[in-house]
C-alpha cells in the first residue's frame, strides 16, 4: 500500500505507474503555462515577433517579476517539433506521467533528452517599432511569453545567480533583452536570448 503502483488486472504481473503530484521546482533547484499577449521567439539574426514573425535586431526593454517565473523541464522531439513538459519532475502538463512522457519522446526520437528550461513572463516597457514599415510590434505595456531553450539555460541562470546575490528575485527587475548567435560543429546557427540587469541608477 502507498506505493503507487497498481496492477493492470489480476491475471498480469505488468504494473503502472501511477502519477503523483510533485513539489514544484524553484530556480534554487536548478544550481503551469503562462497568459501572455504574445510569444518571443530567436533566431540567430534576431527576434522574431507578432503572428508574422517580423524580425526585429535592436534590444528590448522589458520588466520581468521574477516571482512569476516557471522553471521547468522540457524534452523536444520529432520533425516539425513537439515539446513535452513538466513544472514538479513528475507529472506532464497535458496528463500522465513525465516519465512515461519522456519514453514516448524517446521511442520517436533517439536523441530526445530532458532539459532545464523556464517560462519568463515579461511586461514591454515602450512600443518596439519596426524601423522599415513603423508598425507597433509589440505594444507598451503588452506582456511577452518566452520558453529558455537547451542553449539557452545557461544566459537566463546567470542573469538569474546576479538577481538572486543583489536579493531581487523576490520582486521585479528592469531588463535588455539581446540575443546571441551560437554556432555547432556541423556549422548550423541559432539563437539565444540574452539579459542585462538594468539597476536604478541610485543602486
Amino acid at each position: 500500500a502507498g506505493t503507487g503502483i497498481a496492477p493492470l488486472n489480476s491475471g498480469s504481473t505488468a504494473v503502472v505507474e501511477a502519477p503523483r503530484p510533485g513539489q514544484k521546482l524553484v530556480m534554487g533547484q536548478m544550481t503551469g503555462g503562462l497568459s501572455v499577449d504574445s510569444w518571443l521567439s530567436v533566431v540567430e539574426f534576431g527576434f522574431k515577433i507578432g503572428p508574422s514573425k517580423v524580425l526585429y535586431t535592436e534590444e528590448i526593454d522589458v520588466t520581468i517579476d521574477l516571482t512569476a517565473c516557471q522553471p521547468c523541464f522540457s524534452v523536444k522531439f520529432g520533425n516539425p517539433a513537439k515539446y513535452y513538459k513538466s513544472y514538479d519532475n513528475v507529472t506532464e502538463v497535458q496528463g500522465g506521467g513525465w516519465g512515461a512522457a519522456v519514453h514516448k519522446a524517446q521511442s520517436i526520437d533517439a536523441k530526445a533528452r530532458p532539459y532545464r528550461s523556464c517560462d519568463i513572463p515579461m511586461t514591454v516597457v515602450s512600443d518596439v517599432v519596426d524601423a522599415k514599415s513603423k508598425a507597433v510590434l509589440l505594444a507598451a505595456d503588452s506582456t511577452l511569453g518566452y520558453s529558455t531553450s537547451t542553449t539557452g539555460w545557461a544566459p537566463w541562470e546567470k542573469f538569474w545567480n546576479q538577481c538572486e546575490k543583489l536579493g531581487l528575485t523576490g520582486g521585479t527587475v528592469n531588463v535588455k533583452l539581446g540575443f546571441k548567435t551560437m554556432k555547432n560543429s556541423a556549422n548550423n546557427t541559432w539563437g539565444i536570448v540574452t539579459y542585462e540587469l538594468v539597476l536604478p541608477a541610485n543602486a
